[in-house]
């Protein structure tokens, strides 16, 4: 039962760790609070912070509760009033949550203008806030030139910041051109041009908070395997690596590392394939896309935050449906037809009772997928002779149920 009260409380608290224990609550349950307007004061409140880490913080969490707050336009109009304020750093989160927040926002083209206003703003800080959330609500922005133009003028900015987030959006922007590109050339131009701009954007600084260090190995990656894939495996280990070298050792990054370890095993089914046609190619970037904008988000937080960003990402940690469901469909057809094959042999009845155990699988979630592998190797291991000219299948079978990934447990499966 959420304590709103008590959370409240924390909010106006002295002590640093009940505030930021107060922020905890607030973007985990806005949406179980009973009055939302209260909490939205209290996160108002905390971008006003003494410390740093409260208030970029609860900026964040401001651009994720608009689309709840039941006043959004007086929520609109605390936004709004944020990005007039005298303090820079008020200045600099709310440049950030209109980005966040834009889709939801009442009056988009005052957005914009802010938004247009603030890449101007005198303060270093603010300006790149207001490149990255350029990046985030280009889609929607009514003056997209003016954007792209402001972005462009941005990656010749004094400030080596400015320049890094002017271009990783840049590079935002390319993806989603790409992934809206009616041909293959166009397609395959987009993406390229969008690698440029991580690669620029990349080398500018190395810091913590650059969001094209981890996005440049994950578009090359992703490129590699689409448009190389002859040469994919080796190339992809590299670019992977070069992504793990910039995550360290923060558990909530190794879980983002584990992320993209487990796309590129799903995306390298796509190897298999003897052509990928425009619509998958766009469909597997976007599903990409989604990835490196949540490691965007986990490489712009500190220690504090990140495990908060992380719950968002392991909720979007599903292997790929469509190559399982593929993996499945192929699964459940072969054994039918071994099944029909060996009728009147002396395969006929485990062949037939695997075709039947597979027939029920569907894509569900990956405990209850393990499952169903552990519950046919009983069958099979209870089947299955255990004498040497069963020893290749019988090692497969263990193979199967040790395996950790789930795409190989299928594959091998299917073999």
């Amino acid at each position: 039962m959420v304590d709103q009260e008590k959370i409240h409380n924390q909010c106006l608290s002295d002590d640093l760790k009940e505030r930021i224990h107060a922020l905890e609550q607030l973007e985990e349950f806005f949406s179980l609070m009973p009055d939302k307007q209260q909490s939205w004061s209290d996160l108002l409140r905390l971008t006003k912070d003494e410390d740093s880490h409260v208030s970029h913080w609860a900026a964040s969490a401001l651009g994720s509760a608009f689309s709840q707050v039941p006043d959004k336009q007086q929520a609109w109009d605390d936004l709004h009033r944020l990005t007039n304020d005298e303090d820079c750093s008020v200045r600099y989160i709310a440049a950030e949550a209109l980005g966040s927040a834009y889709s939801q926002l009442p009056d988009k083209q005052q957005a914009w203008n802010d938004l247009h206003r603030l890449t101007n703003d005198e303060d270093s800080g603010v300006r790149s806030s207001a490149a990255s959330s350029l990046g985030s609500a280009f889609p929607q922005l009514p003056d997209k030139q003016q954007a792209w133009n402001d972005l462009h003028r941005l990656t010749n900015d004094e400030d080596g910041d400015v320049r890094t987030f002017s271009n990783h959006s840049l590079g935002r922007i390319l993806i989603f051109m790409a992934s809206q590109a009616e041909t293959d050339e166009d397609y395959k131009k987009e993406l390229e041009k969008a690698i440029e701009f991580f690669e620029t954007a990349a080398e500018e600084s190395y810091g913590w908070d650059n969001p094209a260090q981890f996005c440049l190995p994950f578009y090359r990656s992703f490129h590699t395997i689409i448009f190389k894939k002859q040469e994919a495996k080796e190339e992809v280990n590299k670019y992977l690596e070069e992504a793990k070298s910039v995550i360290g050792s923060s558990e909530s990054k190794k879980q983002l590392f584990e992320a993209v370890q487990n796309l590129a095993e799903a995306l390298k089914e796509v190897q298999n394939l003897e052509t990928l046609d425009l619509q998958a190619m766009k469909d597997e970037l976007n599903f990409y896309r989604k990835y490196c904008d949540h490691a965007a988000e986990l490489m712009k937080c500190t220690d504090e935050k990140a495990p908060f960003a992380t719950k968002v990402l392991r909720k979007g940690l599903p292997i790929l449906d469509r190559n399982l469901k593929e993996l499945l469909e192929e699964i459940q057809e072969k054994a039918k037809t071994a099944c029909q094959v060996s009728q009147g042999t002396a395969t006929q009845e485990i062949a037939c009772a695997v075709s039947r155990e597979v027939q029920k699988w569907e894509i569900s979630d990956p405990k209850k997928m393990v499952q169903n592998i552990e519950d046919l190797a009983y069958i099979l291991k209870n089947k299955v002779a255990d004498v040497p000219e069963n020893e290749y299948i019988i090692s497969k079978i263990e193979l199967m149920r040790n395996e950790i990934d789930l795409n190989k447990q299928y594959g091998i499966l299917l073999l």
